[in-house]
């Protein structure tokens, strides 16, 4: 058709409907391609971002992470941050979420942050897991596929023996926390 192009992998639409799979990957063994929302105009610089972060109640820390990538150079547009939705946006607003959909079994994920569609960031600060079992072997997964994956923790937490796991397959970067 003249005048009709295909879509770049950054500007297609997550799929919102999941066909009726059978099963599901294996956690680990999905194919993940990441999908970014349609991030409103006045969004766009990553500060407004972070704004409606605070405002449709993100974790403290996925929010001192972001300005902290922010600052660093690495956040360059809202898209790149993922957000729940604020009060007003409930029921009736899109997903601001940067969504990790196997193209297998059409199970979707969030991811924090993606600075390109190769890189992905998830923003950990909890004495529990990080991120629950499933989550590592996902990521796991990502970074076997050539993908570079970062979990930023709490610079208190930079050292422990736990994060070790998380070493063998990611990048681990401490923030300083500002609490």
């Amino acid at each position: 058709m003249a005048g009709k192009r295909k879509p770049k992998d950054t500007e297609e639409r997550c799929p919102r409907t999941d066909p009726e799979a059978e099963t599901l990957c294996e956690p680990g063994t999905h194919s993940e391609r990441l999908y970014y929302p349609e991030v409103p105009p006045d969004e766009w610089h990553p500060k407004k971002r972070i704004e409606k972060m605070r405002e449709a109640g993100a974790d403290r820390f996925e929010i001192e992470a972001a300005e902290y990538d922010y600052a660093e150079g690495d956040i360059t547009h809202g898209k790149q941050l993922s957000r729940g939705l604020t009060p007003q946006e409930e029921g009736h607003g899109q997903s601001q979420m940067i969504l990790a959909v196997c193209t297998v079994c059409r199970q979707k994920r969030e991811i924090d942050q993606a600075p390109s569609p190769d890189r992905l960031v998830e923003a950990k600060d909890q004495e529990a897991r990080f991120g629950g079992t499933n989550q590592i072997r996902n990521n796991r997964r990502m970074a076997e596929q050539n993908r570079d994956v970062t979990y930023k923790i709490p610079e208190s937490q930079l050292h422990q023996r736990r994060t070790d796991t998380l070493r063998e397959f990611a990048r681990v970067v401490g923030i300083p926390s500002k609490s």
